[in-house]
């Protein structure tokens, strides 16, 4: 279980996507950070990330991101005959145990470690946020009661939470697929052909998945609710992988 999680964190697809992502991610905040007066810029780290989140184009493009890194590591074992040997030193269910951690593990730092970055930056050279200070692109967003209970310091924390959740959502998607089909790049591709079906049919929707990532759109209740469902659907990826790979080892 420990060595497929070290490959995972050693694999250097993970490293590159994070670099494309902080890259992506902190494009639309270098004009509002400069130029910087005292050491710092003249907008609060709150509002930095509302323009993270309208103007880095992230979102259409994210589960590429999530899956790319390791998710279809299990499709690259069974065809190597990797598998094979693996199920020769542990049991099945520690082997699927493994690689389900090291997937979703890896689908959530492709996310995390952007997000942490890009919201320490702004937190170490923007203003600190004035109580009960709203910005306007929060007004009305299941964000606005945190803003105003917890302050901003917390909403950070909680944007990089949400982007563990759905980069392990959609890590464990891409894992479902190479299960279900023979060829690397169909693993890669059906999630992003689902992923834009979803985008084009239930954006609207309280209960689309694609909304979770920032959270900011009015149709989402609270960030209670945005938790919750994206433990509901890690839940239901984790079940179909487990049992995509159960499946598959039965013919390593």
């Amino acid at each position: 279980m420990t060595t497929d999680l070290r490959m995972s964190l050693g694999n250097k697809w993970l490293y590159l996507t994070c670099l494309v992502v902080f890259c992506v991610l902190l494009r639309p905040c270098i004009e509002p950070l400069t130029p910087l007066i005292d050491g710092r810029a003249d907008i609060d780290y709150i509002t930095l990330t509302a323009h993270r989140s309208m103007f880095s184009g992230l979102m259409p493009f994210a589960v590429l991101f999530c899956v790319i890194p390791y998710a279809c590591s299990f499709f690259d074992e069974m065809k190597s005959g990797f598998t094979r040997s693996a199920l020769l030193h542990t049991t099945r269910r520690r082997y699927i145990a493994g690689k389900l951690l090291a997937v979703t593990v890896s689908g959530a730092l492709a996310l995390v470690i952007p997000y942490a970055l890009t919201g320490a930056i702004g937190y170490a050279l923007c203003q600190p946020v004035v109580a009960p200070q709203v910005p306007d692109f929060y007004v009305d967003t299941s964000w606005e009661p945190v803003l105003a209970r917890w302050g901003g310091e917390s909403m950070l924390l909680l944007q990089v939470l949400l982007a563990g959740l759905y980069g392990a959502v959609w890590s464990l998607s891409g894992l479902f697929c190479s299960c279900l089909f023979k060829h690397r790049l169909t693993a890669i591709v059906v999630p992003f052909v689902g992923y834009q079906t979803i985008w084009t049919l239930f954006m609207g929707s309280r209960y689309c998945p694609l909304l979770y990532l920032t959270a900011d759109y009015a149709v989402l209740p609270s960030i209670g609710f945005v938790l919750s469902m994206q433990a509901l659907y890690l839940s239901v990826f984790l079940i179909l992988s487990y049992a995509g790979m159960k499946w598959r080892c039965r013919y390593a």
